[in-house]
């Protein structure tokens, strides 16, 4: 698994979602992660899933 296999959400609105400090705690996580990478977990990953441009 790489990042391009990996797809970050919210899970807003769910009441067991990391809601409203996911921001923050992907950042965290990402800490140390190339730009690259850090673009295809938070954009790329999901226009491709999805077939967006």
């Amino acid at each position: 698994v790489g990042p391009n296999k990996i797809m970050w959400a919210t899970d807003y609105p769910h009441p067991d979602g990391f809601f409203p400090g996911a921001p923050e705690m992907v950042r965290k996580q990402l800490e140390g992660t190339s730009s690259a990478t850090k673009r295809q977990v938070l954009a790329e990953g999901a226009k491709s899933f999805y077939g967006l441009n």
